[in-house]
């Protein structure tokens, strides 16, 4: 298990980080109950993944725009 980068992080978006968080405390308990070596390293990205989502909250990235579906490329069949 490799810890995420600062990159990885910078460009996800926050309900990206917050899939990964789920992602990473499911891989956790798991990596626990077995008594793997990776532990801390899951644990270490876990910590990283969230406090990303913290700073995104605190600066109001949390709420993200949803896209607009462009009608004009919608092709109707008659």
């Amino acid at each position: 298990m490799r810890l995420i980068s600062d990159q990885e992080l910078s460009t996800m978006s926050t309900e990206n980080k917050r899939r990964r968080h789920q992602e990473l405390d499911k891989k956790l308990v798991v990596a626990e109950s077995r008594g793997w070596a990776c532990a801390h390293r899951i644990q270490a990205s876990r910590a990283k993944v969230h406090d990303a989502i913290l700073m995104d909250v605190k600066l109001g990235r949390d709420v993200e725009d949803k896209t607009q579906k462009r009608r004009d490329r919608i092709k109707v069949k008659n």
